[in-house]
C-alpha cells in the first residue's frame, strides 16, 4: 500500500472531522452527503473515485442517455468526471487523478467537487429542477485545474 494514499485518506479524514478513512487493499470506502465513494489506488499511481448517482429510470431512459452523453462532452458539465449507465449498477459517476498531482491540500476539494457534481447529476436523474438544487463551486488555494487536467487522454 502506497504511503501517499494513506497520507491523502488522513488528510481527508482530518477535513472530513472522521476518526480515520479505513483503506484495505489500496481502496477505501467513505459516506459523503449520502453517497457511497470508493477511493481506489491503482497500479498505474492513478487515483479512482466512484459512486452511484441515481439508478436507471424506467420512463424518459432514452432522454437520460443523451443527457449523460451530452455531459461527457468535453467534460464541461462533470468538471472533467465522467458519467456512465448500467442496467445493474445504475448511474455512475467516476474520475481518475493522478496519486502526484493530489495532496493534503486539495483531496478534499476534489472529492467535494466529486460529491457536488454526483448531486447535481443525481437530482437530473430522478427529475428535480436544477432551480432547486444549490450549487457549491470549489476554488481556492490548492485548488486543481481541470482544465489542465482534460489534456490527458481519457478512453
Amino acid at each position: 500500500m502506497s504511503e501517499a494514499f494513506r497520507s491523502l485518506l488522513s488528510c481527508l479524514a482530518a477535513d472530513l472531522k472522521l476518526p480515520e478513512i479505513p483503506e484495505q487493499g489500496g481502496m477505501a470506502l467513505l459516506v459523503v452527503d449520502d453517497f457511497e465513494v470508493v477511493l481506489r489506488l491503482l497500479p498505474s499511481e492513478q487515483v479512482l473515485a466512484y459512486t452511484v448517482v441515481a439508478p436507471l429510470p424506467f420512463e424518459g431512459r432514452a432522454a437520460l442517455m443523451a443527457s449523460l452523453l451530452d455531459a461527457n462532452t468535453m467534460f464541461l458539465a462533470t468538471q472533467g468526471f465522467t458519467l456512465s449507465a448500467r442496467e445493474d449498477t445504475g448511474v455512475l459517476l467516476q474520475g481518475m487523478m493522478p496519486l502526484s498531482s493530489l495532496h493534503g491540500a486539495n483531496i478534499s476539494q476534489w472529492v467535494g467537487n466529486f460529491v457536488s457534481v454526483a448531486e447535481h447529476w443525481q437530482t437530473r436523474c430522478t427529475g428535480v429542477t436544477d432551480s432547486q438544487v444549490e450549487h457549491k463551486p470549489h476554488a481556492g488555494e490548492g485548488a486543481i485545474d481541470l482544465h489542465t487536467m482534460m489534456d490527458m487522454l481519457r478512453v
